[in-house]
């Protein structure tokens, strides 16, 4: 079994577990990290993905109206009918989740920890999948940091050293994985990120994170 789809259906799982009997009140409280999106909004984001595209709606190319459509569609369904389409997905998402599905993959870890902070239910932070997220982000950054001439960008998480590209790297964060995948993936303010431990001019890889998801404004407290 691919080792992207064992670790998905954990962090789904646990997902499915954190909303299993929230009231109606606590489902409708606002995700501090995805302010336009309830809690059961972020359950029904992604679970929809790997819903459409398991029954043939493939997104375009206008991805974000994708998103938005598959949503809209899903809101109506219980978490229960959620949960049973979601989990029917997994033949498809075997079929593409180590190529054009990856990205199903880093945005459900990212968003299993935007729920539990918005439900004030924090774990899991040392999951592997924690950790092969990150290195998703990371390539996700490789176009961008290249394109502004930089070397890599690493992350040292203790056990080992992830890289944006190969080669020596110009500048190296050091900290656990789950706070280096909320620091590049728009879930800190810029200086907390400034304020992580590294080595090398962080300054000039600001410009290529904040390219992809812009820097909080205000920090989310997340502890």
């Amino acid at each position: 079994m691919s080792a992207y789809l064992d670790t998905y259906r954990s962090s789904r799982e646990r997902i499915l577990l954190l909303v299993r009997d929230l009231d109606d009140e606590t489902a409708s409280r606002t995700v501090p990290a995805c302010p336009e999106w309830t809690c059961r909004d972020l359950v029904t984001h992604v679970a929809s993905m790997p819903i459409a595209i398991s029954v043939g709606d493939i997104p375009g190319e206008d991805g974000d109206a994708w998103i938005d459509s598959v949503l809209t569609a899903n809101r109506s369904r219980s978490l229960d009918e959620l949960a049973t389409a979601w989990r029917d997905a997994d033949e498809v998402l075997a079929a593409i989740i180590d190529g054009p599905g990856l990205a199903l993959y880093y945005d459900l870890v990212v968003h299993e920890h935007d729920l539990r902070g918005a439900l004030h239910r924090p774990g899991a932070r040392a999951e592997p999948e924690v950790s092969m997220a990150l290195q998703v982000s990371l390539d996700q950054l490789d176009q961008r940091v290249r394109g502004a001439g930089l070397a890599p960008l690493a992350v040292d998480v203790g056990d080992a050293v992830l890289r944006s590209h190969e080669g020596t790297p110009g500048c190296t964060i050091t900290t656990d994985a789950w706070e280096a995948l909320r620091g590049l993936n728009g879930r800190r303010t810029v200086d907390e990120l400034r304020a992580l431990p590294h080595d090398g001019d962080l300054e000039r890889y600001l410009d290529p994170v904040a390219a992809r998801f812009a820097f909080l404004t205000v920090g989310l407290d997340e502890v």
